[in-house]
């Protein structure tokens, strides 16, 4: 699914000084469509209407939303923690417990929803097929 399916509709917050993507958000030329920076050397901004997330990790805050606006006006956000469990596939009532660094870190360390449901059924299976076959 593309990243737009799981993203909030909030620009973020002007753009007034260089960031660390700076050369990411200077790279769009589709203004006024929310486009993927991710916080990694050597990367490319993608559209968010075309791409997925990459991988959502535990170990850091790698992913940011930047649009352009018509004039040439940018804007920046980091992903929230919602949006990060929507991609792994978690439900809008999902409640996560502990601080924002707790959660981000239980959403990056979880298996996506339909991963994990697709291997419990194989593994189901196999058990099943493999206890009726002794």
């Amino acid at each position: 699914m593309p990243a737009t399916d799981v993203l909030e509709e909030h620009l973020g917050k002007r753009v007034t000084r260089r960031l660390y993507v700076a050369d990411q958000i200077e790279a769009i030329t589709d203004p006024d469509v929310p486009h993927l920076v991710t916080y990694r050397r050597h990367a490319r901004p993608r559209r968010a209407d075309q791409h997925r997330l990459a991988t959502i990790t535990a170990g850091g805050n790698h992913h940011a939303v930047a649009t352009v606006i018509a004039g040439g006006t940018a804007w920046h956000r980091m992903l929230t923690n919602r949006e990060c469990a929507r991609a792994q596939g978690f439900a809008d009532e999902h409640e996560f417990v502990g601080n924002t660094a707790e959660v981000k870190r239980q959403i990056g360390n979880a298996v996506p929803v339909g991963i994990a449901s697709w291997l419990g059924t194989r593994a189901a299976n196999a058990l099943t097929t493999t206890h009726l076959a002794a």
